[in-house]
């Protein structure tokens, strides 16, 4: 499957996703456990630690940091803490999963140039953000217009099953997964694939 990056749309996040915050908690306050902690880090899938502290945060979203390391984000198949200073992305397309999620946190990490440890990337400046994304297309070639504006204010919905059937096909030998505790199974390989292929059809 080839990106065509000229047929893609811009989105809010903010029609895509419902942006909440995480909620600060010490190291000091950290009792060991086996619940994913999600740190304003660029490893490791986001986990920082791992601790006893129950979740607030539910699987199949995406954290994205706002300070630290700013616009790292990451697909989450397991619930998490997530620090203060990461924000966790809840999809309102009832059909999101992990390959739509990757596609999405791969596009979402392109934006980081935009900030630094100095500009932080806050609540308020990350639902007004736009990404851009495979749009929807009619079986005439012209773009898919949904007259109730659920995901664009232009109408316009993103291409859910090409974005998923594009990380599908990603995934031969080099999905690598690890028996970490932690580890959500979505190899960096893909990603970093994925990125390439981004920056070679911009």
């Amino acid at each position: 499957m080839n990106l065509n990056l000229a047929t893609w749309q811009e989105f809010q996040l903010d029609h895509l996703f419902t942006i909440k915050k995480g909620k600060r908690l010490t190291s000091e306050e950290q009792e060991d456990g086996s619940n994913n902690y999600i740190g304003a880090i660029d490893s490791n899938n986001g986990v920082a630690n791992h601790i006893a502290q129950p979740p607030i945060h539910p699987a199949n979203t995406i954290s994205v940091s706002y300070n630290g390391s700013v616009g790292e984000a990451f697909y989450q198949s397991e619930p998490y803490w997530a620090t203060d200073d990461v924000n966790a992305l809840y999809p309102r397309y009832p059909g999101f999963n992990s390959f739509i999620g990757l596609f999405i946190a791969t596009v979402i990490r392109q934006e980081k140039y935009k900030f630094s440890y100095g500009r932080k990337w806050t609540l308020e400046n990350m639902n007004k953000a736009k990404i851009n994304l495979p749009a929807l297309h009619n079986n005439n070639g012209t773009l898919f217009k949904d007259s109730c504006h659920t995901y664009s204010s232009a109408g316009y919905v993103p291409d859910w099953d090409f974005m998923e059937h594009y990380i599908k096909s990603l995934i031969r030998t080099t999905l690598i997964i690890s028996k970490k505790p932690g580890n959500t199974g979505i190899s960096r390989d893909i990603r970093t694939e994925f990125t390439t292929d981004l920056l070679l059809s911009d």
